[in-house]
């Protein structure tokens, strides 16, 4: 976007919303930015049973009802306290009208966020617990740096290895074994919170991983 789109977004009505760990997020059909900590947008069966369907991280967009017009049955929730920004839906849609490029870039990130979740279905259905976890923090790593939260492979992943394992469909104990022989091959490090992707080539090669689908047209 240009710097007049950027100048129009700011001087919308933004709201701030603090939520905390396992809190909920209504979105209504408003704009709402993730700013700080991880979301999971998910689906509760009826036996209770929650599935996650994609992750949210801090510069995207909660949810595109603002876009299509139609809420999901998906449902947000926060993985760590997070910090929403909103706009409202009247201001928004207002702004597209004169702003097309703002349109656009809400689009353009509707179709990653869509990919995103389609490498999800691949990982479940196709690659091994170890492609698997790898695909994960190599994904993360370059949609965290992007918004500059991960620095020379390095980043923050304040999520248990409960909610790992319920992202990849993978149990704890088998996300645990997952990361320790990644550790054991000299692939990553990790200290409390703190990832650290020591060999970024040879992750990318077990999991197949290209960033292609993540090519943001912002």
């Amino acid at each position: 976007m240009k710097n007049n789109d950027v100048a129009a977004l700011a001087g919308l009505s933004w709201t701030r919303q603090n939520v905390p760990t396992d809190g909920s997020i209504d979105s209504r059909r408003d704009l709402c930015l993730l700013s700080s900590g991880m979301v999971f947008r998910q689906r509760t069966m009826e036996d209770g049973v929650r599935r996650l369907m994609s992750l949210v991280v801090p510069g995207d967009i909660c949810c595109y009802a603002i876009v299509t017009g139609h809420m999901t049955l998906s449902t947000l929730c926060a993985v760590t306290p997070c910090t929403v920004m909103r706009a409202p839906m009247e201001e928004v849609i207002t702004l597209c009208e004169h702003y097309p490029n703002i349109l656009a870039a809400l689009l353009a990130n509707l179709s990653i966020d869509t990919a995103v979740t389609e490498e999800l279905l691949l990982s479940i259905g196709h690659r091994t617990a170890l492609e698997r976890m790898a695909h994960f923090l190599c994904e993360l790593e370059f949609r965290l740096r992007r918004v500059r939260l991960a620095d020379h492979a390095q980043f923050l992943l304040n999520m248990t290895q409960a909610d790992m394992g319920a992202y990849l469909a993978l149990s704890a104990v088998h996300v645990n074994r997952t990361l320790q022989e990644l550790r054991r091959r000299g692939l990553v490090r990790t200290v409390g919170a703190r990832i650290n992707l020591l060999d970024q080539a040879e992750l990318q090669r077990i999991a197949g991983f290209s960033p292609a689908y993540l090519t943001d047209a912002r």
